[in-house]
């Protein structure tokens, strides 16, 4: 079993680079109790994150994941063999990560699942190279799990940093919602992947990350997790997700809708709820959105929310809605 981090301290860690205030630079999360609740322990967490020649960013992300002030953490990093900084920076940290990997690997994908089959943990979760977890978000994380044992996959808020600084994500966080597995078919990713946390007894009844994927590794494993356990959402922000010009998320549309279709496509053909009902759901979620959008006076949610109606009425008195598709619509 890999070595355990316990209660990193700020002073401990190498002093961070010229300029570099905040957290996690100068600050750390505060301290926690012993136990959670009376006769109970923390479970113990791994977070893996994958890395390949993200050496501006990714001293950041481990001080976010040390300086949680977790007591029972496992920490994996999988660099890809990096060529830049990386290096130099794992070696600095190297006392404090549980296992770090350095090799050729055959993508992110790969290098997460891989980082996944050496874990330990009884919750899991991976945040990317160059992302950060907020102050207190694996406390946060491990205290839902214990209040809520039946539920297999936590979910939070995440922050966008478009490269302005990190602001609030108002195009998405209006329609974050709980992932169940019929809407995720219907209405696409409604949980952002750096504020998930899952169980490992869920993780290992599904096939786990599926490493021919380059973009949507993530949509995928929540549909697998939520075909086999109890999701919750919070609007509790805990992360922090950076959009850069480098960034998967900037380069690679046309390999994100190939992708999302092909797992769209494998869903339909499983699942037990037929078109119409998903047809629907996707209405109501619509629906749900108009009314959240922020910054939308309430005459305009009115006419869009009638529109909308109307568009339903009209698709169902025609039968359209049994064959819709969460991609293509109606298909006209």
């Amino acid at each position: 079993m890999s070595k355990n981090i316990a209660n990193v301290r700020l002073e401990d860690l190498p002093p961070p680079p010229a300029g570099k205030f905040g957290w996690p630079w100068t600050e750390a999360s505060s301290l926690i109790p012993e136990k959670p609740f009376p006769g109970q322990e923390w479970p113990r967490i791994s977070i893996v994150t994958p890395s390949y020649n993200q050496g501006a960013f990714i001293e950041e992300t481990i001080r976010s994941v040390l300086l949680q002030n977790y007591p029972h953490l496992e920490y994996i990093v999988m660099d890809g063999g990096s060529s830049d900084s990386t290096q130099e920076i794992l070696e600095r940290y190297r006392p404090w990560i549980s296992q770090v990997v350095s090799k050729p690997d055959h993508g992110q994908s790969d290098a997460i699942a891989s980082g996944f089959q050496s874990a330990h943990g009884d919750i899991l979760a991976w945040l990317c190279s160059d992302d950060l977890y907020l102050k207190g978000a694996l406390v946060w994380a491990a205290r839902k799990f214990l209040e809520n044992p039946s539920i297999d996959l936590v979910c939070a808020e995440t922050r966008l940093d478009q490269g302005r600084g990190w602001e609030e994500w108002m195009a998405f966080r209006y329609v974050n919602s709980t992932p169940t597995y019929a809407k995720l078919i219907a209405c696409g990713q409604t949980a952002r992947q750096p504020g998930c946390f899952w169980t490992k007894r869920a993780y290992l009844k599904t096939p786990g990350v599926d490493r021919s994927l380059v973009y949507c590794m993530d949509y995928d494993l929540l549909m697998k997790l939520c075909s086999v356990g109890a999701a919750q959402y919070w609007d509790h922000e805990i992360a922090w997700l950076r959009s850069h010009q480098a960034s998967k998320s900037s380069t690679m549309p046309s390999i994100h809708s190939r992708e999302r279709r092909m797992i769209l496509e494998k869903a339909l053909s499983t699942t037990d709820k037929s078109r119409l009902y998903l047809c629907a759901l996707a209405y109501v979620n619509r629906g749900r959105n108009i009314l959240n959008f922020p910054r939308t006076r309430w005459y305009a949610k009115a006419w869009n929310l009638g529109r909308l109606a109307g568009s339903l009425l009209y698709r169902f008195l025609r039968g359209d809605a049994l064959r819709w598709h969460p991609i293509d619509g109606f298909g006209d």
